[in-house]
């Protein structure tokens, strides 16, 4: 079946899209698709089409007596306002979005209908909205004032009109424009619906090309969170150079990791392809990695890439950078005692042995007496790190972060023994938990909004191991007490419910930092 013979028909599509699961869809992955989703519902592509519409600039600032066109329209949908025709002559060109000026054409028809424009002159209002020519704007004004007067229509309502077209229809989509949009939008959400795993692998294989790779990265790995499907991290199971599936996941590629190209991965096949077995850590601490360029292996090793092989990745980047002071010669001979039978030693035994032969002149293999100080400098580190080598969640929450654009493995919070005092995640409050709820997680973005008594509140976004929650509410009284806690990136414990209206927001009333 060719994707353009779908019938628009499909409710789990537009369950979907109303739930604004929307990351990836055309047009509406945004924040503004998302939230205007959730609260207009779509259910076919006449009312796609107009959300589309409805989030351009025009509609989405122009106000009248405090609200927006595209709040009007919502409202007004959702029976919540009395729909408004302005004018009787046009009831029949706003019926379909309840009032509310939504498209080119629209203001066109109103034009013709009140004030007696010619095709052409309905043109021009249509070319001095969109170029914002004051001069043609000025003439199109007078000329629809006094048409409309001389349709014995009141100069006040014909005022209150234009200026409603002319503030609405800024950067307005035709109809046709924005149903074609919406087709698209339509087929874009019934391919994520229907090959989820393929859809969310494509859109991260292409996030390269966003202009900011790793949000585009972490919003595609938050929104599969949410909709199950599990993102995990390169491993050497899989050394592939791209996102791919397997075993039911998606795994980062190699060279998705930052500093890790194609060249270095390409050169780490072909020198394991030289062996008919997976190697240990040893062998390819000793054998392997000291070939391969050292912040791409460093990199790798940060992220998890060799987790499995019995080391912490603390160890991990210890024993390589020990290894890495060995010279050429060192490391061959180093390497010819390493073999399939002594892989329970460690790299301290070995090294230990190699050293004991002492220096070339007393048959060794080390080329002198400096060196050899050097390698037991090597071994005393080894044997005495300085610090502790085992892993914690926040280590790789900060290296993932910083090198895959999001963390996979876990997150700050799982370090912090508060959290335990969280009954909620982001996704459970999402899919409509009711009543108080906690939940432990980590604020990434605040958006401050002065209220009409100049007080401050904040609308924020947060996440958890689940994935991620938006439209949390902070009013002026919480948010006066805790606003030194709510910044981007604090680990916080936040209280509150998810209040039943139009637009299901999470409601905060306390903060705890953790």
């Amino acid at each position: 079946m060719k994707i353009e013979d779908l019938d628009f028909e499909d409710a789990q599509v537009w369950d979907m899209l109303s739930e604004g699961r929307v990351k990836g869809c055309f047009q509406i992955e945004g924040y503004l698709g998302k939230t205007w989703c959730q609260r207009l519902k779509p259910r076919n592509i006449v009312e796609l089409a107009a959300v589309i519409s409805l989030i351009r600039p025009g509609c989405v600032s122009a106000k009248v007596n405090g609200k927006t066109m595209t709040e009007r329209y919502a409202d007004r949908k959702a029976g919540t306002e009395d729909v408004d025709y302005m004018h009787e002559s046009i009831e029949d060109i706003l019926k379909e979005t309840y009032g509310v000026i939504v498209y080119q054409e629209q203001a066109m028809q109103i034009a013709e209908k009140m004030a007696g424009f010619s095709l052409k002159e309905a043109d021009n209002l249509r070319k001095a909205i969109g170029k914002k020519d004051a001069k043609l704007m000025g003439e199109v004004r007078s000329n629809f004032i006094r048409g409309s007067i001389n349709k014995g229509i009141d100069e006040s309502k014909a005022q209150e009109v234009f200026d409603i077209i002319q503030e609405s229809q800024r950067y307005s989509f035709n109809k046709s424009h924005a149903v074609g949009y919406a087709q698209v939008t339509y087929w874009s959400a019934w391919l994520k619906r229907h090959y989820i795993d393929k859809y969310f692998k494509f859109w991260l294989r292409n996030s390269d090309d966003k202009q900011d790779t790793d949000t585009e990265r972490h919003q595609l790995i938050m929104a599969a969170k949410i909709d199950g499907v599990e993102v995990v991290g390169p491993s050497i199971k899989y050394p592939f150079e791209n996102f791919t599936k397997q075993e039911g996941k998606i795994f980062f590629g190699a060279c998705n990791v930052k500093s890790v190209g194609k060249a270095h991965l390409d050169k780490y096949l072909k020198l394991i392809s030289e062996w008919d077995r997976p190697l240990t850590w040893l062998e390819l601490v000793t054998i392997i990695l000291p070939n391969i360029n050292k912040r791409s292996v460093e990199n790798l090793i940060k992220v998890g890439f060799f987790s499995g092989l019995g080391k912490s990745r603390s160890s991990m980047l210890h024993e390589f950078s020990c290894v890495k002071q060995l010279t050429k010669v060192e490391l061959t001979h180093l390497c010819e005692g390493v073999d399939e039978q002594n892989n329970q030693n460690t790299l301290l035994d070995h090294i230990k042995l190699f050293a004991a032969k002492g220096v070339k002149k007393d048959g060794g293999y080390i080329s002198s007496v400096t060196r050899q100080l050097k390698v037991e400098e090597i071994i005393s580190r080894l044997e005495n790190p300085g610090r502790d080598l085992s892993d914690n969640p926040a280590m790789y929450a900060k290296m993932e972060e910083k090198l895959l654009g999001c963390s996979v493995t876990s997150s700050e919070l799982d370090a912090c023994a508060q959290a335990s005092h969280a009954d909620s995640t982001c996704v459970e409050v999402s899919d409509g938990k009711k009543g108080k709820c906690t939940i432990a997680c980590v604020v990434k973005r605040v958006m401050e909004h002065t209220t009409k008594n100049d007080e401050t509140m904040a609308f924020i976004a947060v996440e958890d191991n689940s994935g991620e929650l938006e439209d949390i509410v902070i009013f002026p009284d919480v948010y006066s007490q805790h606003r030194d806690t709510i910044y981007n990136e604090s680990t916080v414990l936040i209280t509150g419910e998810t209040k039943n209206s139009n637009r299901k927001s999470f409601i905060v009333d306390n903060i705890f930092s953790i």
